[in-house]
Parts: C-alpha cells; sequence; structure tokens
C-alpha cells in the first residue's frame, strides 16, 4: 500500500509542478502582452503628404464617349417554382 501512496503523491507533485509552470507563463503573457505600454518605433518618420486630386480627368473625351449602362427590366413572370425542393 505504501508504494501506491507514493506513486500518488509523486503523480500530484508532478502535476501540481506543471500547473505551476502554467500559470507563470500565463502571468507573464498578460504582464508583457497586454499590460505594457507599447513603445515608440524607432525607426525614421516621414512627413505628411498634402493630397491634391486632379478633377481635369473626368473631362477629357474618351470619357464623354462612354454610355451610361441599359437599365435591366424586370422579370414580367416569377422565375422557378414556388418550392424548388420538392421532386417533380
Amino acid at each position: 500500500m505504501a508504494i501506491i501512496f507514493f506513486e500518488q503523491q509523486k503523480k500530484q507533485q508532478i502535476l501540481l509542478m506543471v500547473f505551476a509552470v502554467v500559470f507563470v507563463l500565463t502571468l507573464a503573457l498578460l504582464w508583457f502582452g497586454v499590460f505594457q505600454k507599447p513603445k515608440p518605433a524607432l525607426g525614421p518618420t516621414f512627413p505628411e503628404r498634402k493630397l491634391e486630386i486632379d478633377l481635369g480627368l473626368l473631362e477629357e473625351e474618351k470619357l464623354k464617349k462612354l454610355a451610361p449602362f441599359v437599365e435591366i427590366q424586370p422579370l414580367e413572370i416569377s422565375p422557378g417554382r414556388e418550392n424548388p425542393f420538392l421532386p417533380y
């Protein structure tokens, strides 16, 4: 009986160690991943550029020659069957 008791105690100690390691890793992940403030980037900073849009392109002859799409009229009859899953 003593052998079974020592084996069970050893399993519990290993389980406790594994739990402690997982707990410490979880705390470290939370501390360094969530609660730390992000550090500023050390790379070069680029100046802001002003965005200019040239609307003169819309006045070209090629664009004026384009025709709008023809409007598609709705169907006069109802397409398909009322319940398409019923067999014929």
